[in-house]
């Protein structure tokens, strides 16, 4: 999957308009590669100011090098997150990354400006190195837990809420508006979507593959990421700062773990359920990816619902879940996060 280079603008047909999805959190390899890309920038203001300071504290002078080099400012950065697709675990995504097709890594390298001075660890990328490899997921991970790890926990339920509301927004104002609530740069003019992108501007046609629709909490402005193959469908990354009301809790000192809050208060079981949930699982995915049977899946879902955590819903022959205002508010360590579409409180 390649970012595309310049103003390009995207033909949507029916077909695509018909298949345009607002999806969960990119997850951690994703957000750590638009970190990176944000460290580069200062247009940032005062709202990441404390993150950038201790996250530039902690990066490694190694993992500074090689990370410059991955995501080169104002350019196409080697797109990890793509190949790792939306693993919600750092291990599994840099276990896909270390072992990919070595034809991927010489592709993806083609597409950076600077390939031809390759910092030292991992100069052998290009010639098929093993120890180069291990040396780029290690650049990697050390970024990870530099500008990512930390606030995991709380970057993933602001990322949560923020889902529910770009959803919210896409059914009441079309894209249209969505684009211009999420305050950026991208203009819908059917059947035409313009993005400002880096490079020559060209057309693209999504072909009737669709459109899912991210958010990431470093993402400056409207971001397109293209399928290299000719199924998958088109992501559109839409930035999801915290406003300054609430982003000095995003990024002060790390408390305890939100899922280990959760766990002491749900069990951990019906807590792993919770959170499932919030990355829009099914009962039988949930049942699959906790490694419980359905019978219990459903039953912790039940017991959820009743307490008004969440709300569940049937497709045919799948049962779908919802987080409810108290369930986003749950996961997000207690504090409800305020948007533009919460009414007014009244007293």
């Amino acid at each position: 999957m390649r970012r595309a280079p310049g103003n390009v603008r995207f033909h949507l047909s029916s077909d695509d308009l018909a298949n345009v999805r607002v999806r969960g959190p990119l997850g951690p390899l994703a957000e750590t590669m638009f970190a990176m890309c944000a460290l580069h920038r200062s247009d940032r203001g005062a709202v990441q100011d404390e993150w950038r300071r201790r996250s530039l504290r902690r990066l490694s002078p190694a993992g500074a090098c090689v990370m410059r080099f991955l995501t080169p400012a104002s350019r196409i950065p080697l797109d990890l997150a793509a190949l790792a697709g939306h693993t919600p675990d750092i291990d599994e995504a840099l276990d896909i990354v270390r072992t990919a097709p070595d034809q991927w890594v010489r592709e993806e390298l083609e597409t950076l400006p600077s390939r031809h001075i390759l910092p030292a660890p991992v100069r052998g990328l290009a010639d098929n190195d093993r120890q180069a490899r291990l040396a780029l997921m290690a650049a990697v991970r050390a970024c990870h837990e530099a500008t990512v790890a930390p606030y995991w926990d709380r970057i993933r339920a602001h990322l949560r809420a923020e889902t529910v509301h770009v959803a919210m927004r896409l059914a009441t104002d079309g894209l249209s508006g969505l684009l211009e609530r999420q305050r950026t740069r991208g203009r819908w003019r059917p059947p035409y979507l313009d993005v400002p992108l880096p490079g020559q501007g060209r057309d693209v046609h999504l072909g009737g593959r669709g459109l899912d629709i991210f958010v990431s909490v470093f993402s400056h402005d409207l971001s397109m990421l293209v399928p290299a193959d000719q199924h998958s469908s088109f992501t559109l990354v839409l930035p999801a700062l915290p406003d300054p009301g609430t982003a000095p809790a995003l990024w002060t000192s790390p408390r305890e773990p939100t899922h280990r809050r959760l766990a002491a208060l749900l069990g951990p079981t019906r807590a792993a359920v919770l959170e499932a949930v919030a990355e829009g699982r099914g009962t039988g995915q949930i049942a699959r990816h906790l490694g419980i049977s359905p019978a219990s899946a459903s039953q912790h879902a039940t017991v959820l619902r009743e307490a008004g955590l969440i709300v569940t819903s049937r497709d045919r022959n799948t049962v779908l879940h919802t987080l409810t205002a108290l369930g986003t508010m749950l996961l997000n360590g207690g504090t409800m996060q305020r948007t533009d579409d919460d009414p007014p409180a009244t007293r």
